[in-house]
């Protein structure tokens, strides 16, 4: 059984060409597959957010991170 939300796919229109798209689940902007990564457990084999907001929380983790690195050696 799948768990989580359906993925609804849409088509969209790219430099005059119709692409499949779907909506990022942190900003909730739609975009093209293409700015997804690739997620072979999704069900649209997808990330569920976009490469930006990913980077973002990645980078977020990042510092977080490495602010309690820095306190745990004092």
């Amino acid at each position: 059984m799948a768990r989580g939300k359906r993925v609804e796919l849409v088509k969209i229109m790219v430099d005059g060409a119709e692409v499949d798209a779907k909506a990022c689940t942190k900003c909730g902007d739609v975009k093209a597959l293409t700015d997804f990564q690739r997620k072979q457990s999704m069900s649209c084999g997808r990330q569920p957010l976009c490469r930006t907001c990913k980077t973002k929380t990645g980078r977020g983790n990042v510092q977080r991170n490495k602010w309690t690195a820095e306190e745990a050696m004092f």
